[in-house]
Formats: structure tokens, sequence, C-alpha cells
């Protein structure tokens, strides 16, 4: 009964030093306990990936998994403790696959005698998520997106690596800064804030849209290599790669932002934006013939629609056509649209 209360007393306290919720010297005294012995290495390692893996509150908030993990305690013997782990584990990687990929590469320095995990999360195509950070920044994920930080932020930063579109609302913190490292040499620099990146390495531009306060824009130009942007509330910044150049739009946000509510928002947007957000909603590929992109803006909203209705408001309103095309390439999984008039 003494070693499982012993159990049961260790994991609380690596659940708390996971959370940041240790004092200086309780967070000290746990990493002592840890170096001690391969055994409590591997303890730590066990509760602390399970943690990450089951952790429903910071990939999807409405599932109560510590509620459900205490149930199935409850019933479970103790002699089949460490099964149970290894069985939630496993079930929650199945339970993941539909909606998103969480990889987490763990390791250990006796130098510094602390533990931190790399944490990769990625989105399906066509699907979004949202999470929290260590810090509680708040983050959303769009399609075929994928976001890289430490369970542990420094003490000096706190730093992402963003491939894809986020939007980020980010705890506010004078003694650090937070950092969005993106594609093609760029960053964004923000104390706290909100404000949206679409930053696809397989995209020539990147851009980023600023709703609240304040953020630096650092981007590799044609003269000093090291320009960077302050912007301001409702205006929209887009770095174009091969031009070593950066435009800055007043924007309302709204059509920037609008996935994050399952939501299509055009405000005189351009054809080709427009076909972008389509192609990340539905996971799909354009094709245009006889076509300009700058000729054509639309506006308007869409809600759960399906991609036919929406592809029919372009031929009421602009005469475009469009048809399905048969690919016979059996690797691709994306299905391909023609536009046309």
């Amino acid at each position: 009964m003494e070693v499982n209360n012993q159990i049961e007393n260790i994991e609380g306290q690596v659940l708390r030093y996971i959370n940041g919720q240790l004092c200086q010297e309780e967070s000290k005294k746990l990493e002592q306990w840890i170096v001690q012995s391969k055994e409590h290495q591997h303890l730590f390692k066990q509760i602390n990936t399970l943690s990450l893996a089951t952790d429903y509150e910071r990939l999807r908030p409405k599932v109560n998994t510590k509620k459900a993990l205490k149930n199935i305690k409850k019933k479970a013997h103790r002699k089949t403790y460490f099964k149970l782990y290894n069985w939630l584990l496993r079930a929650a990687a199945v339970l993941f696959i539909p909606l998103l990929s969480v990889v987490m590469i763990q390791y250990f320095s006796t130098e510094k005698k602390v533990y931190n995990q790399s944490i990769t999360i990625k989105t399906n195509p066509g699907m979004t998520t949202s999470f929290v950070l260590p810090d509680s920044t708040k983050v959303y994920l769009n399609s075929e997106s994928t976001l890289k930080y430490l369970s542990k932020f420094t003490e000096n930063n706190r730093m992402v690596e963003l491939d894809g579109e986020a939007y980020f609302e980010v705890t506010h913190d004078p003694h650090r800064k937070f950092i969005v490292k993106t594609p093609h040499q760029t960053n964004i620099v923000v104390h706290g804030t909100k404000f949206n990146v679409e930053a696809y390495s397989i995209h020539k531009n990147i851009s980023a849209t600023l709703l609240e306060g304040k953020i630096s824009f650092h981007y590799p130009d044609k003269v000093s290599n090291t320009a960077n942007v302050i912007m301001s509330p409702r205006h929209k910044i887009v770095f174009d790669s091969d031009l070593k150049t950066a435009q800055l739009y007043r924007t309302s946000c709204l059509t920037e932002t609008s996935w994050i509510h399952d939501e299509i928002i055009l405000n005189n947007t351009g054809l080709e934006d427009v076909l972008r957000i389509l192609e990340k909603r539905y996971h799909i590929k354009f094709t245009l013939q006889n076509l300009h992109p700058t000729d054509y803006a639309f506006t308007g909203t869409f809600t759960n629609q399906r991609l036919e209705r929406i592809l029919d408001y372009f031929r009421y309103s602009s005469k475009i056509q469009w048809k399905y095309i048969d690919d016979h390439n059996i690797s691709d999984e994306k299905n391909k649209v023609l536009l046309y008039k």
C-alpha cells in the first residue's frame, strides 16, 4: 500500500511539473529524484509521454480526458497500473490518426537536469484543430499545417516553428518574446497579441494579418537582408520570397480569419485568393482555362456549404463555368476542378 501511495505521489508531482505548477524548489527536488536511477527516468518518461499523448484539453478542448482516465483507473487493479498506461497510449494514437498527427521527440540532459520535448502537431488535409501552448497561448491550426514547439519554453523566449497557416492568441509576457519562425527566412516577433499567419513552404508568399496588439515582421530584402516591418492592427503584410519585397495592406481581417469559425468570408477578394482558400478547405486543386485571376473579385459569406454550391455562385455571378476533371493518377488524392469560360 505504501508503494502504491508513493507512485501516486510521484505521478502527481510529475504532472504538476509538466504543467509548470511546481515552485522552483519543488522542481529542483523532482529533477534530482529523476537523475537518481534509470527506473526513475523511465517512470517519468512514461507518465510524461502519456500526459502529452492523451492531452485532449490541449488538442481537443471539448473532451474531458482527465475524467475518463480517472474513471478507468478506479476500475483497474493496481498490478495492471503501467499496462494501462501503455494501452491508453496506443488507444490515444489510434484516436488521433483521422484528425491530426502528434510527434514527440523526448530528450534528457543530465547536465542541466531538466526534461523537455520537441512536439510536432500536423493537421490532415481539410482538417483544422486548436490547442494550447505551454505558456497558455492559444493556437488554431489550419489544413495541411505543421507547428513545432518545446513542451517547456526557455527563459529567454517562446519560439515556435510554423509551416502552414495558424491563428495565435498570444499570452502577454513582458520578459519573453514570442517568436514564430516561418519559411523563406522570415519570422514574426510579438509580446502579446492576436494575429494570423499563412506561411506554406510550398508557396512563395508569406502573409501575416494583425487583429490586436503589435507584431514585427522580419524578412530578407534585396539590400540589407535584415528588413522588418512593425505592424498595427487591421493590417496585412504579404512577402514575396522570389522578389524579396513586402507590401502592407489595410484589411478588416474577416477573410483571413474566417476559417477559424468554419466560415468563408469574401470581401472583394480576388479570384486567386479565393481559390487558395477553397483548396485548403475542400482539399482540391483548381486549373484555369481562358481565365485571368486578376479580372475577378467576389464578396459573400459561406457557412457549411458544399463546394458545388460555392462554384455555382461563381457561375451565376461571373459566368465562370466549372467541372470536375478525371485524373488517372491514383496517387494524387486531391480532386481536380477546371474553371473556364
